[in-house]
């Protein structure tokens, strides 16, 4: 789901933060065993909506907590705060048509 969904959307900025090391994340029992810099590739929007479809999967992966383990950071190399999440979600929402982009990858790449 991670290689589509970066393959596909630019989720990684795969020359920061290999796949490998998102999803070692989003699998941790231990946030704080390993230190990991998860820089995404495409628009806050656009990640949010993919955060939302993910927390099926991975409920600890809030907007809180993306802010709160300072992990997480722009296309531009800022940290994400939980209010860039919300906001981005509301003032900046995604196309139907990528929301059903989105959909059918998660469906397609969730077995």
């Amino acid at each position: 789901l991670i290689k589509v969904l970066s393959a596909h959307k630019t989720l990684l900025d795969e020359e920061e933060t290999s796949q490998i090391h998102f999803f070692e994340l989003l699998t941790t029992k231990d946030i704080s065993a390993n230190k990991y810099k998860i820089q995404i590739g495409c628009k806050t929007n656009l990640f949010t909506y993919i955060v939302d479809c993910l927390k099926l999967v991975a409920p600890k992966l809030t907007y809180s907590n993306i802010e709160n383990c300072g992990y997480f950071f722009t296309e531009n190399g800022k940290p994400i705060k939980a209010s860039l999440l919300s906001n981005s979600k509301a003032n900046n929402p995604l196309s139907k048509q990528v929301k059903e982009e989105i959909n059918k990858i998660f469906k397609e790449n969730s077995n």
